[in-house]
């Protein structure tokens, strides 16, 4: 059996959320999405097994994407993160810094998913190696 990934989508425009939600589940994944940074940590402290945060950087709230993708790095380094910018040559730089992945606005839905499975693929492959095991 296929394990279904966890990925959890931070995405401050609803319309935005909600297609990206659609379409990732339409493509197998389990997604879980909130508007903001804060409800992102609450949701993370609950839900271990999520696998990937996709997380715009410009939020509202005290935490932008930058600091989610951080807290996310130090707190919970088994998952993976995706952030999304329309702002790419100044935060792909600060986005080095908490080693997470940069997808460029503006983006094909298409182009979320493809990036999130290679990104877990990478991740399920070296977990793999790491263990001696290979997933089936």
């Amino acid at each position: 059996m296929v394990e279904q990934h966890v990925v959890l989508v931070v995405e401050d425009e609803f319309l935005i959320r909600e297609d990206i939600k659609q379409h990732l589940i339409d493509c197998g994944y389990c997604v879980l999405d909130v508007g903001n940074a804060e409800d992102a940590i609450r949701v993370i402290e609950t839900r271990p097994d999520i696998d990937l945060v996709f997380t715009d950087v410009r939020m509202p709230g005290e935490i932008d994407g930058i600091g989610l993708a951080e807290w996310v790095s130090q707190n919970h380094p088994q998952m993976r993160v995706l952030v999304t910018s329309g702002h790419a040559a100044r935060d792909t730089a600060i986005v080095d810094l908490c080693k997470s992945e940069v997808l460029v606005k503006p983006y094909a839905l298409q182009t979320v998913a493809a990036k999130i499975e290679e990104i877990l693929a990478a991740r399920d492959a070296a977990t793999d190696d790491e263990h001696g095991t290979r997933r089936s």
